[in-house]
């Protein structure tokens, strides 16, 4: 419960001026969704939603480039921009929260298969949440937790082809998750391949 309560405490700390990154680059290209921009091409027609201008960096790698991510990814990013910026940074950091404890109960669940054998989930909640790269995927505002929930999802059906769904979905928002596909070949469980 204190982890917890340390993590929201970060969580609204950064609410008056939400990071530009990684949310800030979220939002921004939600944005150029929003307002009908090829988000592919350079984005300097865009407004960016900062109170104060942003770093050169973030100039350099995300209005000069356009978005890095397959087009169906888009749908995670274009509703936030309909929301302030703040409030969607706040929605975004509660779902991700969400997910990150719903990942560690399906584990949890998948891991320990039997009901009277499962450890109690307050253990590996706190390991979570002190985990430094957990701290600081929340402190950036990214999209892992989500990401762990497919992989968390697709590992508890790994024997079905629903697997393969999970995957798919977690290859939108990281294409890399593709890879899990392997187990799969390995397996000669096809299903969950085309179900990907």
């Amino acid at each position: 419960l204190l982890c917890t309560a340390w993590l929201g405490v970060n969580i609204f700390a950064n609410l008056p001026e939400p990071p530009p990154w990684d949310f800030g680059a979220y939002y921004f290209y939600g944005t150029a969704a929003k307002l009908g921009v090829d988000f592919y091409q350079p984005l300097q027609s865009v407004p960016l939603p900062f109170s104060t201008a942003p770093n050169q960096d973030f100039v350099n790698e995300i209005v000069k480039v356009g978005f890095p991510y397959p087009p169906p990814s888009m749908f995670l990013f274009w509703p936030l921009s309909y929301l302030p910026y703040a409030q969607a940074y706040l929605l975004w950091s509660v779902l991700n929260l969400i997910a990150l404890f719903l990942a560690i109960a399906v584990l949890n669940r998948s891991i320990f298969k039997s009901e009277t054998a499962q450890t109690p989930l307050l253990l590996p909640v706190i390991v979570a949440l002190l985990w430094p790269p957990v701290a600081t995927s929340f402190s950036y505002a990214q999209s892992n937790s989500l990401i762990l929930l497919f992989l968390a999802l697709a590992y508890s059906f790994r024997r079905s082809p629903i697997s393969g769904v999970w995957i798919g979905l977690g290859a939108i928002v990281k294409p890399w998750v593709v890879l899990m596909l392997l187990y799969h070949m390995t397996a000669k469980r096809w299903g969950a391949i085309i179900a990907a």
